[in-house]
């Protein structure tokens, strides 16, 4: 930190302009997508989204109410105007979930598809059918497409041409084939992915004798113990590989890694499993990774002691808060006291996406299962609250400057006195939350702090007393 000499300064009132890109809302932070699903007193709940960049679309699995109160139990896509539901399938009164694309079809799952039909179905021209012939199953978990197969994960024990089998399966456009010969009907299959080209599947599964609770790798047609485990009371809920770790979000009770509070977010490294260092406050039940973010969504209210509802970020830099507006459900109940209210984040072409079972977001009241953020990810636009402080002012001798977001490039940081003297230089580091600045030497009056990034200035007046 560089500071110029000056004499005394006398406290002068001084009009500044305040501006620095988006540091407030430009209105609604959350917008509509054709007002969501919701008729009247109908409630409506989106599980599942699946984005398309090529094709700019959107699809969406659920019970989603259209605005002529039809109900659609098959998909929804969305083309940035309009929802249309993918097939019609008669008396049916199931929905389809989860989805996922494989190839150039997308697939779904649906237990009330029909008596004489198995539930593992795919879209064609022609409609919805059933892939498989001799696959008897209850609930899916997910579908991934992972190395040019598709593969899922079950809720419930399914069968094979006769053969017990669940947790996890592969479909190679032919032939389903079980992956795990472990039957439990308690057994529950959440989520899979491959990492250090080994399988992992989570979910809500045990063996107490070789000490296998919830997480574990797949390979020749059984799960094994990955890392040292977890309790017996723990539920995996969302996989993804970042940072070269494989991240699990769900809920780990007391006593898992010696904490006395419950942890949300844990990675295992190959070798054993940790606390995440940034916690959110509730269950994590969606990840994604963009442009080296992680990006968090479940039912929580905060993320290390930051308010943010339902969604939340990590990078390098620490973890970040995205969204200050409470979440309700369709009762006026916070999401973090209300399970299910956020179920899945997507990000498409730049634009983050949340779904679940929500009515509103802050006091927007049309936000009906669906919205988007109104800003990019990437671009200028890099605080997404407005929650930028500088304190204490008038100060005696310390300056902090503080965001729960943060810069994307240094920031260069200059003080004026009032005759317009440059008295102060500093740097506001990439990534950093907070800086001090100390003004002791300064003698008493009224200065102009300016901080500059991206071509785009902020200019507070501070007073020294």
């Amino acid at each position: 930190m560089k500071i110029h000499s000056c004499g005394s300064v006398k406290r002068i009132a001084i009009v500044l302009t305040f501006s620095l890109f988006s540091l407030t809302h430009y209105g609604q932070l959350w917008l509509d997508l054709d007002s969501g699903f919701r008729c009247g007193p109908h409630f409506s709940y989106v599980y599942q989204l699946l984005g398309d960049n090529e094709n700019k679309t959107i699809t969406a699995c659920g019970l989603l109410p259209s605005h002529n109160c039809e109900e659609y139990y098959v998909p929804a896509i969305w083309d940035g105007s309009d929802w249309t539901k993918i097939g019609e399938i008669g008396d049916v009164y199931g929905v389809f979930n989860p989805i996922g694309k494989y190839g150039n079809s997308l697939y779904a799952g649906s237990r009330y598809f029909g008596n004489d039909k198995t539930p593992f179905l795919q879209f064609t021209n022609h409609g919805w059918d059933s892939v498989s012939t001799d696959m008897k199953l209850f609930d899916f978990g997910s579908f991934t497409e992972l190395n040019g197969e598709l593969y899922g994960t079950v809720l419930s024990y399914y069968t094979i041409g006769g053969d017990s089998a669940n947790l996890a399966f592969k479909y190679d456009g032919n032939q389903v084939q079980p992956l795990v010969d472990f039957f439990s009907e308690n057994a529950r299959g959440h989520c899979l992915t491959l990492y250090h080209d080994t399988l992992f599947v989570g979910g809500r599964f045990w063996d107490d004798q070789r000490n296998i609770n919830h997480f574990a790798s797949i390979y020749d047609g059984d799960i094994h113990q990955a890392g040292q485990g977890f309790g017996i009371e723990a539920n995996v809920m969302s996989m993804i590989v970042y940072d070269d770790k494989l991240w699990l979000g769900g809920d780990f009770y007391p006593g898992s890694f010696g904490n006395s509070e419950h942890v949300h977010l844990v990675y295992y490294d190959g070798h054993a499993i940790y606390p995440a260092p940034h916690q959110t406050n509730g269950r994590v039940v969606s990840m994604e990774v963009y442009e080296n973010e992680l990006y968090l969504a479940g039912w929580f209210s905060e993320i290390d002691g930051l308010e943010s509802h339902g969604v939340a970020k990590l990078n390098q830099f620490g973890s970040f808060t995205l969204n200050p507006d409470t979440i309700y459900n369709s009762y006026d109940t916070p999401a973090s006291v209300w399970p299910n209210v956020v179920r899945d984040i997507e990000i498409m072409n730049d634009t983050l996406y949340i779904a679940g079972e929500f009515r509103r977001i802050g006091s927007c009241d049309h936000l009906n299962s669906i919205a988007k953020l109104n800003m990019s990810l990437t671009g200028k636009s890099i605080p997404l609250q407005s929650n930028f402080i500088i304190y204490p002012n008038p100060t005696l001798g310390e300056l902090v400057l503080k965001t729960n977001s943060y810069f994307n490039q240094s920031a260069p940081i200059r003080m004026y006195d009032s005759s317009g003297r440059l008295v102060l230089e500093d740097t506001w580091l990439l990534g950093e939350r907070q800086k001090r600045i100390s003004l002791s030497s300064f003698s008493n009056g009224a200065y102009i702090l300016q901080l500059e990034t991206n071509g785009e200035k902020l200019s507070r007046t501070i007073i020294k007393e």
